[in-house]
């Protein structure tokens, strides 16, 4: 494979990587391994309390913990959140009611006990002290450390508007309407949190909290390139404000301005107001802008920040890294490394997807095939779709199908998808299945929901012509002696000079083996009778041949025909013999175009025959060169190829066994019966040429002509 091609493959599959992780990978860093992650509206809620916390607004960060516990009781960092807001508070006795109320109704969290003992050793130092000496203000309580802040590199960072909830704040209209958008924001009614978060704006301009409430409302409703115009704007006015930054380069991955997200995150970092929590976050989601925006060493020097740690956050996006960099072993080692360390399941399907697809890259098809095999579990996360063009890729055709019919099942399959599935198929032989999703990507091409280049489309509908095709006939009426391609495939061929004969046959196809993905079996009968010969033999009714036989084509894309047939007599001077035959045929071009109007074509035909029982062996070939011409003005369906040839024959029997003749002709060919699903099935072909002697016997020299229906 060109090396260019695998470092296009590379950047491609590096870039999926990145847009992987930022979807998926993203739930892992916020939450514990036990925790399923974050999101919606309970992620907000919870990132608020955590920043309210850092503000040391406590009675927002309670009431918003109390929030986010409601919608996702299962998380208990959320639990100890609370507990925690409510100690520096200095709401004591509450913190200890409440971490003492979750213990006893069965929360399992080591840390959580140590919370509820801490609090009651400091209520019990308290209560010393004022046996002891005069009361002290509940804010000399030390301050918590609050559990770890959900840092979800694929989410926006928010920052409510909302101040304590202060009496003499009440009738301060600026919060009032910042009270009003975060409430609508909760409940997702976004258009009347953008307009009151608006409002807070114009009412308090000088309030970075307002400023952000407005910037997170519009990315949540769906307005990002306003987003990012405010996002601007404040940084303009709060200059080195990491969280604004960091905020627009949340909104700018959304805009798919992967650069320039890049670019925030970087600011976000070595601002003097970033805080120290959220590096780790803004690193990781440093590495996955610089993917997305193809800046793969930058992504890698984001990473060496984090090089002591031990995760899958940073070793899956090392390992799309470095496979951005062609550094593949590197990256294979990542991936192997990611798969070993806690994550989702859907985490470990996407490293252990890398890796497998890097085993095909380096040629490692039987690795791949084996670890495919040993991780049907894990891979089970991803969609069916990725599935199967995984097993696609080391070629699992049977599992490649079976995943794409689930991904059909569950509505995944759509556009060329329905193609994909259809080759699968077919070479699985599961032909009514492949002419279904052939004529599914049809339509889908009919409907705009797939483009598709005509003569692309015109090979799908040639693809359903060949596979519903279960029987067919040729009839022919022929003028010469040897070398030209028969009309009838395997026709019989002359015993010397010029003859004129006739010929029918009809061939059945048996279900099941008929066709299989290109490789045919065919049964057929046929009747050829001399009409008239130059050499002064027998004709007529008297000449009529039968034939009955079958044949096979072995190889799908090979054509290599083996028959065997008994000849028996309808005529009184037929004969009785039985015929063993091997053809071969290729050629470019002898299909119909429907994407110009002209084009080179070229082909080639051989057959060798043996008559057991008389001991004859009898041959013809024939070479042709030409220029086919659709013919538009008549038809659209009729072509006209002027042609060279060169055919010769071989006949054991005669005193001269071999001839040889070169020449000009011209074909006209004119095409019928299709549908809207199946290319034109049945073809006339009227063929006439002249040939000069190169060689052997004077049969190879004269004209040559032809008519053949092909149905």
């Amino acid at each position: 494979m060109p090396d260019k091609f695998r470092l296009g493959r590379t950047a491609l599959f590096s870039l999926i990587g990145a847009v992987t992780l930022l979807a998926t990978a993203g739930g892992a860093w916020a939450q514990n391994a036990e925790e399923l992650p974050l999101t919606g509206p309970a992620y907000e809620i919870a990132r608020q309390a955590y920043e309210a916390f850092e503000r040391k607004d406590y009675a927002t960060a309670i009431a918003r913990s109390q929030e986010a516990i409601r919608q996702r009781p299962d998380v208990n960092r959320l639990k100890r959140l609370l507990v925690e807001a409510l100690i520096a508070s200095g709401a004591l006795e509450e913190a200890d009611k409440t971490a003492s109320g979750y213990i006893q109704a069965g929360v399992q969290d080591n840390e959580l006990v140590q919370l509820r003992d801490r609090v009651r050793k400091q209520i019990a130092e308290q209560s010393a002290r004022r046996t002891n000496t005069p009361e002290t203000p509940a804010h000399a309580v030390d301050r918590a450390s609050p559990a770890e802040k959900p840092d979800m590199a694929d989410a926006p960072i928010v920052r409510p508007a909302d101040q304590p909830r202060q009496v003499q704040q009440t009738a301060d209209p600026a919060f009032q309407a910042a009270d009003s958008a975060y409430k609508a924001y909760g409940r997702k009614d976004y258009a009347t949190a953008i307009a009151q978060a608006r409002k807070a704006v114009a009412l308090k301009p000088d309030s970075r909290d307002y400023r952000l409430l407005l910037i997170n409302a519009l990315s949540a409703g769906q307005h990002p390139q306003e987003a990012d115009k405010i996002a601007t704007a404040a940084l303009a006015e709060f200059r080195d404000d990491g969280e604004i930054q960091a905020q627009r380069g949340y909104i700018r991955v959304a805009l798919r301005r992967y650069a320039a997200a890049a670019d925030d995150f970087a600011a976000a970092l070595s601002s003097r107001r970033s805080p120290v929590r959220d590096r780790r976050a803004l690193l990781l989601a440093t590495s996955d802008a610089a993917l997305a925006a193809k800046q793969p060493q930058r992504a890698l020097d984001a990473l060496a920040s984090l090089k002591g740690e031990r995760s899958y956050a940073v070793a899956g996006r090392l390992g799309f890294a470095l496979l951005a960099l062609n550094r593949r072993e590197e990256a294979l080692q990542a991936f192997r490394e990611a798969a070993t360390y806690k994550a989702t399941r859907q985490e470990k399907a996407t490293v252990t997807r890398a890796e497998i697809g890097l085993l095909v890259d380096l040629d490692r098809k039987d690795e791949a095939r084996q670890r495919f095999a040993e991780t049907q579990e894990t891979l089970a996360a991803l969609p069916s779709l990725d599935v199967a063009y995984l097993a696609n890729r080391i070629g699992d055709d049977q599992s490649a199908g079976l995943n794409f019919e689930r991904a059909r099942a569950a509505g995944q399959l759509k556009g060329s998808g329905y193609l994909d599935a259809a080759y699968t198929a077919k070479r699985l032989s599961m032909n009514d299945q492949a002419i279904e999703l052939f004529k599914a990507g049809i339509d889908a091409a009919a409907n705009g929901q797939l483009e598709l280049e005509p003569q692309r489309l015109f090979g799908l509908r040639r693809e359903v012509a060949e596979l519903e095709r279960s029987w067919g006939a040729y009839a022919s009426l022929s003028y010469g002696a040897v070398g030209v391609a028969p009309g009838i495939p395997n026709a019989p061929t002359p015993a010397g000079g010029n003859v004129l004969q006739a010929g029918t046959e009809i061939y059945w196809r048996p279900p099941g083996i008929g066709y299989r993905n290109g490789a045919l079996v065919e049964v057929f009968g046929r009747v050829f009778e001399t009409l008239t010969d130059e050499t002064h033999g027998p004709t007529g009714a008297s000449t009529a041949q039968g034939y009955v036989g079958a044949r096979w084509k072995p190889f799908s894309t090979i054509n290599l025909v083996l028959e065997a047939s008994r000849l028996f007599p309808i005529g009184k001077i037929a004969r009785t013999d039985s015929l063993l035959r091997v053809a071969y045929s290729d050629g470019y071009g002898t299909d119909l175009r429907v994407d110009v109007p002209d084009w080179w074509t070229w082909q080639v035909y051989g057959d060798l025959g043996y008559y057991v029982e008389e001991k004859q062996t009898v041959g013809t070939f024939e070479a042709r060169a030409g220029h086919s011409f659709r013919l538009d003005g008549i038809s659209n369906r009729l072509v006209l190829t002027p042609f060279l040839a060169i055919g010769g024959g071989y006949d054991s029997s005669l005193a001269t066994p071999e001839a040889l003749g070169a020449g000009a002709g011209l074909n006209l060919r004119y095409w019928f019966r299709e549908t809207r699903y199946a290319a034109p099935q049945s073809s006339i072909d009227v063929n006439v040429q002249y040939r000069a002697r190169l060689g052997g016997d004077d049969r190879a020299q004269g004209v040559f002509a032809g008519i053949t229906l092909s149905y």
